[in-house]
């Protein structure tokens, strides 16, 4: 079937892995219908890097989070390599798109959610944010967080050396979260 013998005796015909669209008429954000209570879901604001994608899949999976949303625009797609840096955690979560992000947090805002950009325990249901690898988020997206998080290092930074890969920086946040700790 196939020109290669790096097979290993395995083929597998599937399909492109894509998003599942969101979108505010989905009324996905109406938190009543949810038997969670604590509802923790995660933005990634035009993050990148797949292995960096990957690596915050994994960590969202392990510590519970609910949804995984992107941006349509300048994310990272979902790929073979999203999926292996991910320890396969990107088949057991829920991963959608979203075109309108500030319509998003407004509405979310409007229905009770807690918005951190990177600070928070999760009393109610909650959206974290975390951005691009070199650019961060926007104004117009911290301003529509109620919260805003920040990791301080412990010591003086080199020039350079001014912040904590995304995928760690997420890691850490979701770990403080569950600790209720923020």
């Amino acid at each position: 079937m196939v020109d290669t013998k790096l097979l290993q005796g395995i083929l597998m015909d599937v399909e492109p892995l894509r998003f599942k669209p969101m979108t505010l008429e989905s009324n996905l954000l109406n938190h009543k219908q949810f038997s969670k209570a604590h509802l923790l879901w995660l933005l990634l604001y035009h993050v990148q890097d797949p292995m960096n994608f990957g690596a915050i899949i994994r960590s969202a999976y392990f510590f519970g989070v609910d949804r995984i949303l992107v941006t349509n625009k300048s994310s990272c797609p979902l790929s073979p390599v999203v999926s292996k840096s991910s320890a396969g955690a990107m088949e057991m979560l829920s991963i959608h798109s979203i075109s309108d992000v500030i319509s998003l947090l407004k509405v979310a805002a409007d229905k009770g959610w807690d918005i951190l950009a990177s600070d928070h325990k999760v009393i109610r249901p909650t959206m974290l944010i975390v951005g691009n690898e070199g650019h961060g988020l926007t104004k117009e997206v911290c301003s529509c967080c109620t919260k805003l998080l920040t990791i301080n290092p412990k010591r003086s930074l080199s020039p350079g050396f001014d912040s904590l890969n995304v995928s760690v920086a997420t890691g850490i946040l979701l770990n403080t979260l569950y600790n209720n700790k923020i």
